[in-house]
């Protein structure tokens, strides 16, 4: 799917030991028709900084 505009704002970051989440506010649509949402992405990762596979991602990039 293709947007004429397409902007991504960062709104807060969140890490809490190897966890991390944040909130972008996402603006996209053409120029006369443009829609904001918010989405919410999460990662978590191990002692030695790996990301893995089976991490709970229920909610990672979920819009509102």
């Amino acid at each position: 799917m293709f947007q004429s505009i397409l902007k991504i704002k960062m709104v807060t970051v969140q890490v809490n030991g190897n966890e991390m989440a944040w909130v972008c506010e996402n603006h996209f649509g053409a120029e006369s028709n443009t829609q904001t949402a918010y989405s919410i992405e999460t990662f978590a990762w191990d002692d030695a900084g790996n990301r893995p596979c089976d991490v709970d991602q229920r909610f990672s990039g979920w819009l509102f």
